[in-house]
């Protein structure tokens, strides 16, 4: 027969062969103790008188902290009441009890004792496992649940960013359409109010163009008790002004809502600047046509059908009327007009010298009247010969003066 786990320990007056089986045998509980106290004890034969000894509970204290399965084998003689060898099943764990060491069944004990120490290992090493893989898989379901607690939370917090982000592009892109057909600040200010007031839970909308931003800010906080945002309004490195959003308190700018706001405060920056561009511009243009109007010549810039495109001379009349109609009330184009170069006209009794030039498609003329110039010029020649005419006549007197001295000087 093979030699089993030498964990088998039989304490008393057990046949000799049965150390055939790797058991160690002992006489008595000392003997026991001297011998096999830190070993691994799996089985356990033992007579009654041992296991009623007092320092039995020590011994078995130790066996049970190395193997908590081990199964003990009793020997137990016929005399002995019932009612105690139950109360011994409750209190120690008896795999079987036998009246005699000489029993042929002790053999096969010892074998299934040992099998069910084994199987009562391989049960807690199992239920330790499953213990240990029902405590993983709660680790597991609580982090994954705490994962998808989170990704739950992500996932409502990206749909309201993203609403909020698609709602505040919407705004922003009404605000870019409406900036572009502002005529003026005060404008610009109701729209702002308009479109962001309600939305965006502020009271006040001011723009500050060229004012002082630092007390007006401490008024509003003394006088009305509101939390003030102030955004700076520049174009390019010039600073233009600045945009205040005010909200009563306890209410604060949120981080995201101040992060809109700055772009708001970029395209309001931009339409200040074409609005004060636009300003320029008619400035200038108010300018250039009181100059254009104000010269003298009449100049028109015409297409090549001859019709007045632009003209100082145009008198409230028709757009389309042509410059041959305007200027000398014709019915077809002057005989001598040469778009493009510079020629001369003589239209009822004036004459005219025009300056053209080609200005892409169309023609730029500027008539200058010459009329009352060729008078003057006419009257000065003809001022010219008399006066010729006066210096030779002075000078042949002087010639026939002189003879006509002496003559008369001899006939004295």
């Amino acid at each position: 027969m093979p030699t089993l786990n030498p964990s088998l320990v039989l304490i008393g007056p057990f046949p000799p062969q049965l150390r055939s089986l790797g058991a160690e045998i002992y006489s008595d509980l000392q003997a026991a103790r001297n011998g096999f106290e830190n070993s691994a004890c799996e089985v356990l034969a033992i007579t009654l008188t041992a296991l009623r000894e007092s320092r039995f509970e020590a011994t078995w204290k130790k066996i049970q902290n190395s193997k908590k399965q081990t199964q003990i084998i009793l020997i137990c003689p016929d005399s002995y009441r019932s009612k105690d060898v139950i109360e011994l099943y409750e209190k120690y764990p008896i795999f079987r009890w036998r009246t005699s060491f000489e029993n042929g069944d002790i053999v096969r004990d010892l074998h299934q004792a040992l099998e069910r120490s084994r199987h009562l290992q391989q049960q807690e090493t199992l239920n330790h496992l499953l213990d240990q893989e029902t405590k993983d898989l709660e680790t597991f379901q609580t982090e994954l649940e705490n994962r998808v607690e989170k990704r739950t939370k992500f996932l409502v917090e990206s749909r309201r960013k993203l609403f909020l982000m698609n709602s505040r592009m919407e705004e922003f892109r009404g605000l870019l359409i409406d900036f572009q057909q502002v005529t003026s600040q005060q404008e610009l200010e109701e729209i702002l109010n308009k479109a962001l007031s309600r939305r965006m839970e502020v009271q006040w909308i001011r723009l500050l163009v060229g004012q002082a931003e630092g007390d007006f800010q401490k008024n509003m906080s003394e006088v009305l008790n509101y939390e003030t945002l102030s955004l700076p309004l520049y174009h390019g490195d010039h600073r233009l002004g600045s945009l205040l959003f005010m909200k009563s308190k306890p209410k604060t700018f949120a981080k995201e809502d101040v992060d809109f706001l700055r772009q708001v405060s970029e395209i309001v920056a931009l339409a200040l600047e074409r609005l004060t561009k636009a300003s320029e511009l008619r400035s200038l243009k108010a300018q250039w046509d009181s100059t254009f109007q104000a010269i003298a010549d009449p100049i028109l810039l015409i297409d090549s059908n001859y019709s007045v495109l632009q003209s100082n001379r145009s008198n409230g009349k028709a757009p389309q009327q042509t410059c041959y109609e305007l200027l000398f009330n014709r019915s077809t184009p002057c005989v001598d007009c040469h778009r493009g170069e510079n020629f001369s006209l003589n239209q009822g009794g004036e004459t005219f010298s025009v300056t053209s030039q080609t200005v892409g498609s169309s023609y730029l003329n500027l008539y200058h009247n010459r009329t009352q110039e060729l008078r003057m010029e006419a009257q000065i020649l003809e001022t010219a010969r008399t006066a010729e005419l006066g210096t030779i006549g002075s000078s042949i007197a002087h010639e026939l003066n002189n003879p006509l001295g002496g003559l008369l000087t001899f006939v004295k």
